[in-house]
């Protein structure tokens, strides 16, 4: 599963509803067997080092008055670098590292922001199409992740107890990064990801049934602000010391892992992933002409708010544990978002059933017997 740095119910009542009825139906019998990757914990004194993969394409309509005045994709390419250490039975450490090697924004078919004097306010409705198709593009790495991990109950890490489940939770603290997304420095290079320093908490539950492990796993990721300089098309500053507000996010992971095969004396196994994903994005304060391709000269400078958005997904992978201590997880997804206003200036914003999907790998090193046996 991916970590979240940046994917429903019917509405906020039913999400107590969810988890509940989800909790019940995970500490409801099961035998030992092996925790599927979301509650996967090492021994002590041992840990996980794993790099991982994700890659995302969302492609949508804007819209203004129900007429179509462009085209955009989003895309974004996330590794990360993962480290956990326990430091006693069911306790450890993280220390995590994003790293965007490409996140952009391609508009196509896009309409100039014009001024429309009877609203007083600008609009892409039956105005020129634009020469050319803007482009954003950052990268870079990310702000650095240290958190804390523990496990009341485990199936493994406490076998003694005979737990019937396994409950991981996981708090954690990001640090501010020099660059974001949302502005470009001195010398004109745009970062990538939030650039604000954040607190996550997960916590994940799971339970084994016979060859199937179900798995449920919640992220919260709060960011906070910072203050940053917007610059205008020529790269020279155009506003100093604005506040800009990254968007908090919820993210629910449920699914199951499927036991296909376990094979040789070093602890081999195949196991198939099969997954769905909710994701909630606050609202969030930006520079405005970030998300659209066009935009009047008057809010150039100035810091708007983008509406929430809620996607849902479903997704597939295969994890494959070639040894106890080696481990290749290969995933793939697809789903879909809610419309959203992109600026409160603006009447644009995203049409229905926007699409997005994503593909990703990790390859763990995991410091398991038998190879760290004798050292420990």
């Amino acid at each position: 599963m991916s970590s979240t740095d940046r994917c429903r119910p019917g509405s906020a009542n039913a999400l107590p509803l969810m988890a509940g009825l989800g909790l019940a139906t995970l500490v409801l019998g099961g035998t030992a067997a092996a925790s599927p990757d979301v509650t996967d914990l090492a021994p002590v004194y041992r840990g996980d080092l794993e790099v991982s993969y994700e890659g995302a394409l969302g492609q949508d309509r804007l819209i203004e008055d129900g007429e179509v005045v462009g085209n955009r994709s989003t895309g974004e390419h996330l590794l990360h670098y993962r480290l956990t250490a326990s430091l006693l039975t069911g306790v450890g450490l993280v220390l995590e590292i994003p790293h965007w090697a490409a996140q952009d924004i391609t508009f196509a078919d896009g309409h100039s922001m014009e001024f429309d004097p009877l609203d007083d306010d600008g609009t892409m409705s039956g105005t020129a199409a634009l020469g050319q198709n803007p482009t954003v593009q950052g990268g870079g790495l990310g702000g650095t992740w240290v958190g804390i991990r523990g496990a009341p109950f485990h199936e493994e890490a406490f076998s003694k107890r005979t737990d019937r489940f396994s409950w991981l939770i996981e708090g954690g603290f990001r640090f501010k990064d020099k660059s974001n997304f949302y502005t470009v420095d001195d010398t004109g290079k745009r970062g990538a990801g939030p650039g604000a320093p954040g607190w996550r908490l997960i916590t994940a539950f799971s339970t084994t049934h016979n060859r199937t492990s179900p798995y449920m796993q919640y992220t919260l990721v709060r960011s906070s602000r910072i203050n940053a300089v917007t610059t205008d098309a020529s790269g020279s500053a155009s506003a100093v010391g604005l506040e800009i507000r990254p968007s908090s996010i919820l993210q629910i992971d449920t699914g199951a892992e499927v036991m296909l095969s376990e094979y040789g004396e070093d602890g081999g196994r195949v196991t198939l992933d099969l997954s769905s994903r909710f994701v909630y994005d606050s609202w969030q304060d930006i520079p405005s002409g970030l998300y659209l391709p066009s935009i009047l000269d008057a809010s150039r400078g100035s810091i708007v708010t983008q509406d929430e958005t809620l996607t849902l997904q479903g997704g597939i992978g295969l994890n494959w544990r070639m040894v106890e201590y080696a481990q290749l997880n290969l995933q793939g997804g697809a789903g879909v978002s809610t419309p959203h206003q992109l600026e409160h200036l603006y009447g644009v914003g995203t049409g229905l059933g926007a699409w997005h999907w994503y593909v990703g790998s990790s390859i763990r090193f995991r410091a398991r017997d038998p190879l760290f046996q004798d050292i420990f």
